[in-house]
């Protein structure tokens, strides 16, 4: 009787290994592939609650940094002149404005150089409160200039005295004014994109 017990009891096992010991099948995995890849795809894409001006985009949960991009819109940086942007339905995240200008390796003395004693006048407004939130100018030399390694665009803000950031309200209505003056001399570097960036895994 103990003989046949233990004869159950080995045979159990040896079916629990063969079970463990089981390959995945390939279909399972082209199935996790795809739904690994349809999430990732899903993510990374325009944001359907966001009106008005510009292009938000969402690049997805698996962004380390600028998770929420707001492409405003376009200045030109060799006139003077005005711009007013409006939008809503931001997520509700903290966004740093600033300019974002292209070709920085190849064209590094026409941003430091020639846009430096270009002036650059920022102001944001929450409509819905009737208050202001920021409003920044000076010369663009003294702001502060960032770009990642590998990146040929450089990002333009403002983050001494007051910055220009701010917590988005998904709920508010924003007024964006952007002036530029002081432009004499300034050549190449023509224009430049208002962008707002927020979010991020870091």
């Amino acid at each position: 009787m103990s003989m046949m017990r233990r004869e159950l009891v080995t045979d159990g096992h040896e079916l629990l290994g063969k079970q463990m010991k089981k390959p995945l099948r390939k279909d399972s995995i082209s199935a996790w592939v795809f739904a690994i890849v349809f999430l990732v795809f899903a993510a990374c894409s325009k944001d359907g609650s966001f009106e008005g001006d510009g292009t938000l985009t969402d690049n997805g949960v698996l962004s380390a940094t600028d998770r929420y991009v707001l492409d405003v819109g376009e200045v030109e940086l060799t006139k003077n002149g005005s711009y007013r942007y409006s939008f809503r339905g931001l997520p509700a995240e903290n966004f740093v404005i600033g300019l974002e200008i292209e070709g920085a390796d190849q064209r590094r003395e026409c941003i430091r150089a020639s846009l430096g004693n270009v002036e650059i006048g920022l102001r944001l407004s929450d409509v819905n409160k009737g208050m202001g939130i920021f409003v920044v100018e000076g010369k663009l030399k003294e702001w502060t200039f960032s770009r990642r390694r590998g990146e040929k665009r450089v990002f333009v803000y403002h983050r001494s005295g007051p910055r220009t950031a701010f917590d988005a309200d998904p709920e508010s209505t924003y007024e964006l004014e952007v002036r530029v003056s002081k432009v004499a001399g300034t050549v190449g570097c023509d224009v430049a994109q208002i962008v707002a960036k927020s979010g991020g895994w870091k």
